[in-house]
């Protein structure tokens, strides 16, 4: 199937829709001169080869151009203009069905290309769509009132046959030139040309002209203009042929008129249908020969072009095999050389083989058998004269240990059709023990099927002593490296330690030092008392975060795990961390949105997570800062997000922003202070809850810290609300009023600050120093309450409480009592309440929480 043609701009439509109409009235009104039957018939009627032509060259679409044309032509000539219109549309579907028969039938443009092909237009469009033309005109005029009824015949006989003789004699010629157009001719062939038409020409008019010899006498003297007929056919092609017949059909037609040639002599109707007939024949004739004479000549180039490539390559293959005479006799000295240079090869092979402990092989897989090279003989320590090969007996040389994995490799290579690289040891027949590596591939016969292995194996013992040699001096460089680094993270640690520590001693002491000369107003008084309560505060959460580490480190950290409100957690976080954020000016935000439940945690390690990034937030933020605390709900988790205006965190020290000991600024010249632990806490409390913890920086300045945190399912959630409502008992001290407390504690400063606090809040307070103090005060009457220490000289506070217990009721063996020691690990709260406190609180404390929390100890033991 031929390119598809691309659409036409539609001015060339246009153009090619005028040319058409054009021609046609013009050729119309030549042949309507000739009409003699009646006004629109003629013998003599070139618009039918004008629109066929049309037809095949331009397509279907030029159908108006040809109705119009015909139409013009005849209501200007004697029609009116509903029987113009009808011998219109006579004309133009004689045209449109002639091209569609040719298009389907008979080679559509090409139909001058074959004699078959031109008879088959002669009667398709010669013979059979001009009787469609004729039988719609004729019929038109009798219907018009144009004609008689008895002039129907001879009207439709003259105008069959004038459509046919233009159908045969214009058609071709339109058609031919316009497809074949251009010339290549030379000068001789020109001159040939000339002579031809001269010739044609001289004796046409010898023919249908009026001094001619045998002037009315009617001998067939037309068949004289045959030879320059068939001249144009044999020398020339169709094209020309059809000129010719053009030339010869004006000058006949013309001597005809005159009443001069062969066809006179007749009624002028009549002579020109015997003209137009004699032409339509000569036209048939002509063209086919001429068709038949260019493809005889194609057939004998094609023959000749083929005998040429012949005899081309006849030449061709002379010559390729002389030269692959040449060339199998270069090759025959080249493989000889080859084949020294093989024999050199194969010998550097074995020395390098020797040289690297390698060898090669192959495994005939359906004959089991199994080819070595001599390398390997020496590898294995076996002489091929005394040795039989077999996949068995190979298997047999493999350390016993190593077998079935050997067995595995190469099963797995031929089930999977694949390559294959393993070491394994073998076993000498001296009894030495090598490693070696063997390597292979599989190959496969046509129709998939493993039939043979190839590849080799290579002694690798000393190469792979030596590797783990380095691989050993690697690692213990590597230690030593981590040792140095954990050297020297540990000594900054020290360094940092005992600044931070020294750090609030100093401030504590100078202030207290002020304190004990007495000279301070009651404003100064106020200050450093504060300044002392809030480094005795630092130091505690330095000591927390120490312990903190240790436990984590030891994997001695436990939770107490309940349903905890978030909101709760950060208001307590925010209520502690709020003096540190007055002091150094920062807001504090709280930013909280409804969860639809809590978190299953411990609350106190909750807090912890909360203050210790409220605490990094707040050191971080600039004077008069900001610090936001955000509360959200992100699907089936609770977001805690907390977030400063400061300085951001560095980019290079972002991913080790969790990591123990680790400071982005560990110089003696550091802005900030702190241990670097806090965060490391941070990341293992989120995780022992089940949570993630990210470290980011904002967009413009500050940093982000955000925890996510799992939510409890509702039956959780609606234990959660309960438990944190019950604790939620507002301040405890007035519950103290009235009630005899028993202290015991060896250190005078923490025995005096307590018992002054407890009997500000209203309680009876009786402060001893030890055990064996304590004993002897019970015997007096049993108190409210017993607070004890742990360690203390001589009997220790398990000792205490042990004796204690030991008492009757009414002796005091039933007091509600509270460790209250620094010994703050899950192992000395759980020895402690076995030892028989009821309650462990450790040190440091705050004295509202003490208070609080004792409160709730004796109203319990009250109520129970």
């Amino acid at each position: 199937m031929g390119p598809i043609p691309l659409p036409r701009p539609r001015g060339q439509d246009l153009l090619a829709f005028i040319i058409v109409t054009v021609a046609y009235v013009v050729a119309g009104k030549i042949g309507l001169h000739f009409a003699s039957v009646n006004a629109s018939a003629t013998a003599v009627w070139p618009p039918t080869g004008i629109a066929l032509a049309a037809f095949l060259l331009l397509g279907f679409r030029i159908w108006p151009a040809v109705l119009l044309g015909a139409f013009d032509v005849n209501v200007t000539n004697a029609g009116t203009p509903a029987t113009s219109l009808g011998i219109a549309v006579g004309n133009a579907l004689e045209g449109a069905f002639g091209a569609h028969l040719v298009q389907r039938l008979a080679g559509g443009r090409k139909v001058f290309d074959q004699p078959s092909t031109t008879f088959k237009f002669a009667g398709l469009a010669g013979m059979l769509a001009p009787a469609v033309s004729a039988t719609i005109g004729a019929t038109t005029l009798l219907i018009g009132g144009l004609a008689k009824g008895s002039d129907f015949w001879p009207i439709w006989i003259t105008w069959w046959l004038g459509d046919a003789s233009g159908a045969l004699v214009v058609t071709p010629l339109v058609l031919l030139w316009w497809l074949d157009h251009e010339f290549h001719w030379t000068p001789r062939r020109w001159a040939e040309f000339l002579a031809l038409s001269l010739s044609l020409v001289a004796l046409a008019f010898f023919v249908f002209s009026g001094w001619s010899p045998v002037e009315g006498k009617r001998y067939p003297i037309q068949y004289l203009c045959l030879p320059p007929l068939l001249w144009s056919a044999f020398r020339f092609g169709q094209r020309e042929c059809a000129a010719a017949l053009t030339i010869l059909s004006a000058i006949a037609i013309q001597g005809t008129l005159a009443s001069h040639g062969p066809f006179a002599g007749r009624p002028m109707n009549e002579s020109l249908l015997l003209l137009q007939g004699f032409m339509a024949v000569l036209s048939v004739t002509m063209i086919s020969t001429a068709a038949a004479v260019v493809g005889r000549r194609r057939v004998e180039s094609s023959v000749r072009h083929l005998n040429e490539e012949l005899e081309q390559r006849v030449t061709e293959r002379t010559a390729q095999i002389w030269r692959a005479n040449e060339e199998l006799r270069e090759e025959a000295t080249k493989r000889a050389r080859q084949g020294r240079k093989l024999e050199r090869s194969e010998a550097r092979l074995r020395e390098a083989q020797r040289a690297a402990r390698m060898g090669s092989w192959e495994w005939d897989i359906a004959e089991d058998t199994i080819w070595w090279s001599q390398e390997l003989y020496s590898i294995y320590g076996l002489d091929p004269a005394s040795f039989t090969l077999t996949y068995d007996a190979y298997l047999n040389l493999i350390h016993p240990e190593d077998r079935a994995y050997a067995r595995e490799v190469v099963s797995s290579a031929l089930q999977a059709k694949r390559p294959f690289t393993f070491e394994h040891r073998i076993l000498r027949p001296d009894g030495s023990e090598r490693i070696v590596l063997g390597q292979g591939d599989v190959s496969l016969d046509p129709s998939g099927r493993p039939i043979r292995m190839a590849g080799t194996s290579q002694d690798i013992t000393e190469h792979r002593a030596a590797e783990n040699e380095r691989e050993a001096l690697g690692r213990e460089h590597m230690r030593r490296m981590e040792a140095e680094e954990a050297n020297r993270l540990k000594d900054e640690f020290l360094a940092i330690l005992s600044h931070e520590l020294r750090t609030p001693l100093n401030a504590m002491a100078g202030w207290a030092s002020l304190l004990k000369e007495g000279k301070l107003d009651a404003a100064m008084t106020a200050r450093a008392v504060e300044t002392i309560d809030r480094n005795v505060k630092i130091q505690g959460h330095l000591i927390s975060d120490i312990l903190d580490i240790s436990r984590m480190t030891s994997g001695r950290l436990e939770l107490k795990k309940e349903p905890v409100q978030v909101a709760s957690v950060v208001d307590g976080a925010l209520d502690t961390m709020r003096p540190a954020a007055e002091a150094r000016k920062v807001a504090l935000e709280r930013d909280v949105d409804n969860l639809s439940g809590p978190v299953v945690g411990d609350p106190d390690r909750l807090q912890q997570i909360v203050w210790n990034l409220l605490s990094n937030a707040i050191k971080f933020a600039p004077e008069k800062g900001q610090v936001t605390v955000r509360i959200t709900q992100a699907g089936s988790s609770a977001r805690i997000l907390v977030e400063d205006d400061g300085p951001g965190i560095d980019p290079e020290f972002l991913p080790y922003i969790f990591e123990r000991f680790r400071q982005s600024d560990a110089t003696g010249t550091r802005r900030h202070g702190g241990l670097g632990l806090g965060l490391a806490i941070v990341k293992r409390l989120v995780e022992l809850h089940q949570g993630t913890v990210s470290a980011s920086n904002r967009p413009g300045k500050g940093a982000a810290f955000e925890v996510v945190l799992p939510l409890a399912d509702r039956v959780e959630a609606r234990a959660g609300g309960a438990a944190a409502a019950d604790s939620d008992d507002g301040d405890a001290a007035p519950g103290l009023r009235g009630r005899r407390i028993l202290l015991v504690e060896d250190e005078i400063d923490s025995r005096e600050l307590i018992a002054m606090y407890l009997s500000r809040c209203g309680a009876d307070v009786l402060a001893v120093s030890s055990a064996r103090d304590a004993i002897t005060s019970l015997e007096e009457g049993p108190p409210d309450l017993l607070i004890s220490d742990i360690a203390m000289p001589g009997k220790s506070g398990y000792d205490l409480i042990r004796e204690v217990r030991s008492l009757p009721r009414e002796q005091g063996g039933k007091v509600p009592a509270v460790a209250l020691t620094a010994y703050a690990a899950r192992e000395d709260v759980d020895q402690a309440l076995r030892a028989g406190f009821d309650l462990h609180i450790a040190k440091p404390v705050e004295m509202r929480e003490l208070a609080r929390r004792i409160a709730d100890l004796i109203a319990e033991s009250r109520a129970g």
